[in-house]
Protein backbone atom coordinates (compact mmCIF):
# COMPACT_ATOMS: atom_id res chain seq x y z
CA UNK A 1 0.00 0.00 0.00
CA UNK A 2 2.80 2.28 0.16
CA UNK A 3 2.41 3.47 3.53
CA UNK A 4 5.86 4.86 5.01
CA UNK A 5 9.47 3.19 3.73
CA UNK A 6 9.64 -0.03 5.39
CA UNK A 7 7.90 -3.10 3.62
CA UNK A 8 5.50 -5.27 4.87
CA UNK A 9 6.72 -7.51 7.69
CA UNK A 10 6.83 -11.87 7.11
CA UNK A 11 4.54 -12.52 9.80
CA UNK A 12 3.49 -11.75 13.20
CA UNK A 13 3.11 -13.29 16.57
CA UNK A 14 1.21 -13.22 19.48
CA UNK A 15 2.51 -13.39 23.04
CA UNK A 16 0.37 -13.87 25.61
CA UNK A 17 1.62 -14.49 29.16
CA UNK A 18 0.83 -15.33 33.08
CA UNK A 19 -2.83 -16.39 31.75
CA UNK A 20 -3.04 -18.69 35.68
CA UNK A 21 -6.60 -20.57 34.68
CA UNK A 22 -7.86 -21.60 37.99
CA UNK A 23 -10.64 -24.46 37.77
CA UNK A 24 -14.30 -23.76 38.79
CA UNK A 25 -16.61 -25.78 40.89
CA UNK A 26 -20.03 -25.82 41.28
CA UNK A 27 -19.80 -22.16 42.83
CA UNK A 28 -18.55 -20.89 40.41
CA UNK A 29 -15.48 -19.67 38.96
CA UNK A 30 -11.63 -19.57 39.86
CA UNK A 31 -10.91 -16.72 41.26
CA UNK A 32 -7.25 -15.96 41.88
CA UNK A 33 -6.86 -13.84 44.94
CA UNK A 34 -10.20 -14.06 45.42
CA UNK A 35 -10.53 -11.55 42.76
CA UNK A 36 -10.09 -11.80 39.15
CA UNK A 37 -11.48 -14.49 36.99
CA UNK A 38 -8.83 -14.87 35.03
CA UNK A 39 -10.81 -17.14 32.44
CA UNK A 40 -13.11 -14.43 31.84
CA UNK A 41 -9.70 -12.01 31.20
CA UNK A 42 -8.55 -14.64 28.79
CA UNK A 43 -11.59 -14.73 27.06
CA UNK A 44 -11.69 -10.56 26.24
CA UNK A 45 -7.89 -11.16 25.74
CA UNK A 46 -8.75 -13.59 22.83
CA UNK A 47 -11.54 -11.77 21.91
CA UNK A 48 -9.08 -8.51 21.53
CA UNK A 49 -6.50 -10.68 19.35
CA UNK A 50 -9.20 -11.74 16.98
CA UNK A 51 -9.93 -7.94 16.31
CA UNK A 52 -6.30 -6.91 16.72
CA UNK A 53 -5.48 -9.06 13.37
CA UNK A 54 -7.90 -8.58 11.02
CA UNK A 55 -7.10 -6.37 8.08
CA UNK A 56 -3.31 -6.54 9.32
CA UNK A 57 -1.12 -7.09 6.60
CA UNK A 58 1.25 -9.62 7.91
CA UNK A 59 -0.36 -13.18 8.42
CA UNK A 60 -0.70 -14.04 12.45
CA UNK A 61 1.58 -17.27 12.56
CA UNK A 62 1.93 -18.14 15.98
CA UNK A 63 0.44 -17.71 19.44
CA UNK A 64 2.78 -17.87 21.62
CA UNK A 65 2.49 -18.54 25.53
CA UNK A 66 5.57 -18.05 27.84
CA UNK A 67 4.52 -19.52 31.16
CA UNK A 68 2.42 -19.79 33.90
CA UNK A 69 -0.31 -21.07 32.03
CA UNK A 70 -2.78 -22.57 35.45
CA UNK A 71 -2.55 -20.78 38.71
CA UNK A 72 -2.33 -24.19 40.29
CA UNK A 73 -1.38 -26.64 37.90
CA UNK A 74 -5.16 -27.96 38.02
CA UNK A 75 -5.90 -30.43 35.31
CA UNK A 76 -9.23 -28.83 34.42
CA UNK A 77 -7.17 -25.72 34.22
CA UNK A 78 -4.84 -26.58 31.84
CA UNK A 79 -8.21 -28.72 29.32
CA UNK A 80 -9.60 -24.88 29.42
CA UNK A 81 -6.47 -23.54 28.11
CA UNK A 82 -6.24 -25.92 25.29
CA UNK A 83 -10.01 -25.45 24.36
CA UNK A 84 -9.27 -21.81 24.40
CA UNK A 85 -6.16 -21.28 22.81
CA UNK A 86 -6.54 -24.34 20.24
CA UNK A 87 -9.75 -22.45 18.83
CA UNK A 88 -8.14 -19.24 18.43
CA UNK A 89 -5.20 -20.65 16.83
CA UNK A 90 -7.30 -23.45 14.29
CA UNK A 91 -9.79 -20.00 13.64
CA UNK A 92 -6.12 -17.72 12.75
CA UNK A 93 -4.74 -20.68 11.25
CA UNK A 94 -1.42 -20.00 13.71
CA UNK A 95 0.91 -22.19 15.55
CA UNK A 96 0.49 -22.57 19.54
CA UNK A 97 3.77 -22.44 20.93
CA UNK A 98 3.55 -23.34 25.17
CA UNK A 99 5.99 -23.02 27.63
CA UNK A 100 6.03 -24.18 31.53
CA UNK A 101 5.93 -21.31 34.56
CA UNK A 102 6.43 -21.24 37.80
CA UNK A 103 3.18 -21.92 38.36
CA UNK A 104 3.09 -24.92 36.19
CA UNK A 105 4.01 -28.77 36.79
CA UNK A 106 5.54 -30.81 34.00
CA UNK A 107 3.70 -33.95 33.89
CA UNK A 108 -0.34 -32.36 34.47
CA UNK A 109 0.79 -29.74 31.67
CA UNK A 110 2.45 -32.13 29.33
CA UNK A 111 -0.81 -34.68 29.39
CA UNK A 112 -3.97 -32.22 29.51
CA UNK A 113 -2.62 -29.28 27.90
CA UNK A 114 0.47 -30.31 25.14
CA UNK A 115 -1.32 -33.60 24.46
CA UNK A 116 2.20 -35.57 25.85
CA UNK A 117 2.65 -38.53 27.62
CA UNK A 118 2.80 -36.81 31.65
CA UNK A 119 6.85 -36.46 32.40
CA UNK A 120 9.59 -34.53 35.07
CA UNK A 121 11.91 -33.81 31.77
CA UNK A 122 11.92 -30.48 31.10
CA UNK A 123 8.90 -29.81 28.23
CA UNK A 124 11.83 -27.97 25.71
CA UNK A 125 10.02 -27.88 22.02
CA UNK A 126 11.29 -26.32 18.84
CA UNK A 127 8.98 -25.32 16.15
CA UNK A 128 9.91 -24.10 12.42
CA UNK A 129 7.31 -21.58 11.85
CA UNK A 130 7.82 -20.69 8.20
CA UNK A 131 11.07 -20.27 7.96
CA UNK A 132 11.50 -18.81 11.78
CA UNK A 133 12.73 -21.16 14.77
CA UNK A 134 10.68 -20.73 17.88
CA UNK A 135 12.01 -22.63 20.96
CA UNK A 136 10.27 -23.16 23.76
CA UNK A 137 13.17 -23.37 26.68
CA UNK A 138 11.34 -24.78 29.83
CA UNK A 139 13.00 -22.28 32.46
CA UNK A 140 11.35 -23.99 35.52
CA UNK A 141 13.50 -25.76 38.08
CA UNK A 142 11.45 -28.72 40.08
CA UNK A 143 10.18 -27.54 43.56
CA UNK A 144 11.27 -24.01 43.22
CA UNK A 145 9.46 -21.09 41.85
CA UNK A 146 13.12 -19.26 40.72
CA UNK A 147 14.61 -20.69 37.12
CA UNK A 148 17.20 -21.90 35.84
CA UNK A 149 18.57 -24.44 33.65
CA UNK A 150 17.95 -27.85 33.74
CA UNK A 151 20.81 -30.81 33.88
CA UNK A 152 21.57 -31.16 30.25
CA UNK A 153 19.40 -28.37 28.93
CA UNK A 154 22.30 -25.63 28.20
CA UNK A 155 23.41 -28.27 25.86
CA UNK A 156 20.49 -29.22 24.45
CA UNK A 157 19.72 -25.42 23.51
CA UNK A 158 23.52 -24.75 22.15
CA UNK A 159 22.96 -28.20 19.89
CA UNK A 160 19.51 -26.55 18.56
CA UNK A 161 20.83 -23.30 17.60
CA UNK A 162 24.28 -24.88 15.69
CA UNK A 163 22.52 -24.37 12.28
CA UNK A 164 20.95 -21.08 11.94
CA UNK A 165 17.25 -21.25 11.15
CA UNK A 166 16.36 -18.45 7.53
CA UNK A 167 14.70 -16.50 9.35
CA UNK A 168 16.68 -16.71 12.36
CA UNK A 169 14.82 -17.83 15.76
CA UNK A 170 13.22 -16.51 18.79
CA UNK A 171 13.83 -17.91 22.29
CA UNK A 172 10.89 -18.31 24.55
CA UNK A 173 11.33 -19.11 28.29
CA UNK A 174 8.91 -17.92 31.44
CA UNK A 175 11.56 -16.41 33.68
CA UNK A 176 13.39 -13.30 31.84
CA UNK A 177 17.42 -13.33 32.00
CA UNK A 178 17.43 -9.94 32.80
CA UNK A 179 18.02 -7.60 36.43
CA UNK A 180 14.33 -7.17 38.06
CA UNK A 181 12.94 -4.27 39.28
CA UNK A 182 10.63 -5.61 42.63
CA UNK A 183 12.79 -7.34 45.46
CA UNK A 184 11.10 -10.36 46.39
CA UNK A 185 10.76 -11.11 42.41
CA UNK A 186 14.57 -10.88 42.05
CA UNK A 187 14.75 -14.16 44.41
CA UNK A 188 12.30 -15.66 41.61
CA UNK A 189 15.15 -14.56 38.68
CA UNK A 190 16.43 -17.04 36.08
CA UNK A 191 19.91 -17.68 37.96
CA UNK A 192 21.88 -19.07 34.83
CA UNK A 193 21.44 -15.86 32.78
CA UNK A 194 25.44 -15.74 32.36
CA UNK A 195 25.30 -19.41 30.87
CA UNK A 196 22.52 -18.23 28.39
CA UNK A 197 23.94 -15.51 27.34
CA UNK A 198 27.19 -17.52 26.39
CA UNK A 199 24.83 -20.13 24.82
CA UNK A 200 23.08 -17.82 22.57
CA UNK A 201 26.17 -14.90 21.97
CA UNK A 202 27.11 -15.40 18.00
CA UNK A 203 23.92 -17.36 17.09
CA UNK A 204 20.77 -16.22 15.30
CA UNK A 205 18.76 -15.94 18.43
CA UNK A 206 16.95 -12.67 17.27
CA UNK A 207 14.37 -12.09 20.28
CA UNK A 208 13.64 -13.28 23.80
CA UNK A 209 9.66 -13.49 25.22
CA UNK A 210 8.92 -13.66 28.97
CA UNK A 211 6.30 -13.57 31.35
CA UNK A 212 6.54 -13.66 35.01
CA UNK A 213 6.72 -10.38 36.16
CA UNK A 214 3.27 -8.94 35.56
CA UNK A 215 4.28 -6.04 33.98
CA UNK A 216 5.59 -4.95 30.74
CA UNK A 217 9.30 -4.00 30.30
CA UNK A 218 12.33 -5.29 28.79
CA UNK A 219 16.14 -5.63 28.25
CA UNK A 220 19.24 -6.78 26.59
CA UNK A 221 21.20 -10.62 26.68
CA UNK A 222 24.23 -10.61 25.14
CA UNK A 223 22.74 -7.96 22.99
CA UNK A 224 19.89 -9.94 22.02
CA UNK A 225 16.30 -7.84 23.07
CA UNK A 226 14.19 -9.39 25.76
CA UNK A 227 10.76 -8.75 25.86
CA UNK A 228 8.47 -9.15 29.08
CA UNK A 229 4.67 -9.04 28.31
CA UNK A 230 2.22 -8.26 30.10
CA UNK A 231 -0.03 -10.67 31.81
CA UNK A 232 -3.16 -11.75 31.17
CA UNK A 233 -4.36 -12.39 35.00
CA UNK A 234 -3.60 -9.53 36.84
CA UNK A 235 -0.52 -6.72 36.85
CA UNK A 236 2.05 -5.92 39.00
CA UNK A 237 1.39 -2.42 40.24
CA UNK A 238 5.05 -0.63 39.81
CA UNK A 239 4.07 2.68 41.85
CA UNK A 240 4.56 0.74 44.97
CA UNK A 241 8.18 0.48 46.04
CA UNK A 242 10.37 -1.92 45.01
CA UNK A 243 10.29 -3.77 48.71
CA UNK A 244 6.69 -4.30 48.19
CA UNK A 245 4.94 -5.90 45.43
CA UNK A 246 0.69 -5.41 44.62
CA UNK A 247 -1.45 -7.09 42.02
CA UNK A 248 -3.98 -4.94 40.52
CA UNK A 249 -7.23 -6.02 38.09
CA UNK A 250 -6.29 -3.71 35.36
CA UNK A 251 -4.13 -2.86 32.47
CA UNK A 252 -4.05 -6.47 31.19
CA UNK A 253 -2.39 -7.02 28.00
CA UNK A 254 -0.75 -8.79 25.36
CA UNK A 255 2.03 -8.20 22.42
CA UNK A 256 2.50 -8.15 18.86
CA UNK A 257 5.83 -9.04 16.96
CA UNK A 258 6.08 -8.05 13.86
CA UNK A 259 8.83 -10.50 12.17
CA UNK A 260 10.86 -9.27 8.77
CA UNK A 261 14.56 -7.49 8.24
CA UNK A 262 13.57 -6.38 11.87
CA UNK A 263 11.36 -7.43 15.13
CA UNK A 264 9.51 -4.87 15.83
CA UNK A 265 7.23 -5.08 19.38
CA UNK A 266 3.93 -3.35 20.14
CA UNK A 267 1.60 -3.83 23.19
CA UNK A 268 -2.16 -4.68 22.80
CA UNK A 269 -4.43 -3.83 25.88
CA UNK A 270 -6.31 -7.03 26.53
CA UNK A 271 -9.67 -5.43 27.29
CA UNK A 272 -12.07 -2.57 26.01
CA UNK A 273 -11.36 0.89 27.24
CA UNK A 274 -13.35 3.89 26.83
CA UNK A 275 -11.48 6.08 23.75
CA UNK A 276 -12.06 8.57 20.85
CA UNK A 277 -13.36 7.40 18.06
CA UNK A 278 -11.45 5.44 15.43
CA UNK A 279 -10.08 7.71 11.93
CA UNK A 280 -13.23 8.16 9.59
CA UNK A 281 -13.37 5.69 7.03
CA UNK A 282 -13.88 8.57 4.73
CA UNK A 283 -10.10 9.95 5.39
CA UNK A 284 -8.77 6.47 4.91
CA UNK A 285 -9.93 5.90 1.38
CA UNK A 286 -8.84 9.00 0.59
CA UNK A 287 -5.29 7.72 1.66
CA UNK A 288 -5.79 4.80 -0.08
CA UNK A 289 -6.11 6.27 -3.30
CA UNK A 290 -3.11 8.41 -3.57
CA UNK A 291 0.09 7.66 -4.58
CA UNK A 292 2.78 6.85 -1.38
CA UNK A 293 4.31 10.59 -1.84
CA UNK A 294 1.11 11.98 -2.00
CA UNK A 295 -0.45 10.35 0.92
CA UNK A 296 2.74 11.37 3.01
CA UNK A 297 1.94 15.04 1.63
CA UNK A 298 -1.13 14.83 2.32
CA UNK A 299 -1.15 13.82 5.80
CA UNK A 300 2.52 15.04 6.80
CA UNK A 301 1.91 18.71 6.17
CA UNK A 302 1.36 20.79 9.21
CA UNK A 303 -1.50 23.28 8.45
Amino acid sequence: MGYGKHPTPAMTLAHFTDTHLIAGDEHGPGLIGGLVDTEQRLTEALDRLRVTVQGQDAPLSAIVVSGDVADRAEPEAYRTAARMFGAVARELDATLVFTPGNHDERSPMAEHLLGRAPTENPLDAVFDVDGLRIIALDSTLGGYHHGGFDDGQAEWLARQLATPAPRGTVLTMHHPPIPYRTNVMRLLEFVDDELLADVIRGTDVRHILCGHLHVQGGGTLAGVPVTVAGAISYVDDLSTSPASMRGIDDSQAFSLLEVGDTITHWTVPSREYPGHEPLPEELLSDLDALDPEARREWFSRKR
